[in-house]
């Protein structure tokens, strides 16, 4: 039952990817890395690898190691990132492209994380309720787009720009004739006029072969056409002027949607170079994480305490070629054990490295944690303190399949650290579940509508 449960909302959630409408969106969905999860110890692959946050996402396991049944799955997370839960028309592609401001990729990427699980460890079996990770994360560096995919942007951005002002200003000169000759009464004359202010516009605009043919089109074949089998049939000379901008207003309006869908097929050129330009950056990533457990004995919040927090550093590099990854952490953990009466102050150190090709890819990664463990135990004359250092190791390999553009399956398999609080024995294998669940950026050069 539990098994099917889990997979019953793989295949719902599948579904519901598919029927969405298509929309191009900064999205890069890569596996679950939340920092809540991996407070809460059960991430199966810890060393994260860098990825766009997106407004809101959720991330779902399964271990499959444990065999105690349920029907409803757990091991929930939701991440949100709070700068794109609201559009930001303001924002600017050279504010969002610029990977060397710190300030605006702390900001643009900070993300806030929440997760669940029942506390049934056995080595935290007398305390009963919930523990809750609350983690955050954001990239202090964030690699670099490589100068040819800037290149292509930039010229994009800058034709859409010309192609606006090229076909939704061609107008104006239009009226202007109309306001300098309010007497006019001659259509052959009028369009006379309109053809030559229409040239003289064009001229004086810096617009490619392709955008300028596109608005002169606009004009000549579909506006002044219709403007004038209007303006011929106007027999009062008295008020031609009146007449003609009445009609041009009326052919302007009804072009209006005609006019927006071919900018809007010009700003799919945009979003898709900026698609690849958000998910293929290069170079040097450093993500900054950090997280704590809060656990509530009785599921009480008047009974409540921290378990365990952490800070940690996630170094990346990706190769121009976007088929490797390598990366590493470092991080410090200090975790309160309440059934044996210790705490321990863990410092770990791991690499990692990913390889990817189309919709597959494979990771393995390996942490080294170097463990201080301080117990006291009481008895009616004393309590005795003891210290210990271990030494552990945590190694697994991560499977993922892009399911769709927006759902991920991810399986783990491999060794945990022999001392956790979380899981019974030390073999991790677990399928993953990565869902995002909207949350498009919207910034100022392609808001278009």
């Amino acid at each position: 039952m539990r098994k099917t449960s889990f997979f019953v909302t793989i295949l719902f959630l599948f579904c519901t990817a598919l029927v969405q409408s298509q929309k191009i969106d900064l999205t890069e969905l890569k596996a679950p890395s939340s920092p809540a999860f991996t407070i809460l110890g059960i991430q199966p692959a810890e060393i994260a690898r860098p990825t766009s946050y997106e407004a809101f996402q959720a991330s779902l396991f399964e271990n499959l190691s444990n065999t105690e049944g349920f029907s409803i799955p757990q091991n929930v997370a939701l991440e949100f990132t709070p700068f794109w839960l609201a559009a930001h028309p303001k924002l600017s592609f050279e504010d969002l492209i610029n990977s060397k401001n710190i300030a605006s990729n702390v900001l643009q990427n900070s993300s806030v994380s929440i997760a669940t699980i029942d506390i049934n460890s056995e080595l935290d079996s007398i305390v009963n309720g919930t523990r809750m990770g609350i983690g955050y994360r954001t990239f202090l560096f964030k690699g670099s787009p490589s100068k040819e995919n800037r290149s292509k942007l930039m010229t994009a951005v800058s034709e859409l720009k010309k192609t606006q002002r090229s076909i939704l200003g061609a107008y104006q000169p239009l009226f202007q004739v109309l306001a300098e000759n309010p007497s006019i009464n001659d259509a052959d004359e009028l369009k006379e006029k309109f053809n030559a202010e229409l040239e003289l516009f064009f001229d004086t605009q810096d617009l490619s072969t392709e955008v300028e043919e596109m608005a002169r089109k606009i004009y000549t074949e579909e506006v002044l056409p219709s403007l004038f089998e209007e303006v011929y049939l106007i027999q009062a000379p008295n008020t031609f002027a009146a007449e003609v901008f009445k009609n041009l207003s009326k052919i302007l309006s009804d072009k209006t949607v005609g006019i927006e869908q071919k900018l809007k097929e010009k700003a799919a050129k945009v979003e898709a170079l900026i698609v690849e330009q958000e998910t293929n950056y290069k170079g040097f990533y450093l993500e900054f994480s950090s997280a704590m457990a809060l656990d509530f004995q009785e599921s009480k919040f008047n009974n409540s305490y921290i378990h365990k927090w952490g800070v940690w550093l996630t170094p990346s590099y990706r190769t121009k070629s976007d088929q490797f990854e390598f990366l590493g952490v470092v991080r410090y953990l200090e975790n309160r054990i309440v059934a044996t009466n210790s705490e321990t102050q863990n410092i770990d150190a791991g690499a990692k490295i990913a390889f990817q090709t189309g919709r597959f890819s494979l990771s393995g990664e390996a942490i080294f944690r170097f463990q201080n463990v301080t117990s006291s135990t009481s008895s009616a004359f004393e309590t005795t303190n003891s210290e210990e250092n271990i030494e552990d190791l945590k190694a697994v390999l991560t499977l993922e399949y892009k399911l769709t553009d927006t759902l991920l399956l991810t399986y783990t398999f491999g060794q945990n650290f022999d001392q956790n609080t979380e899981i019974n024995g030390n073999v991790v294998s677990t399928i993953g579940l990565n869902y995002d669940l909207g949350g498009k950026k919207i910034i100022k050069d392609f808001a278009l509508n």
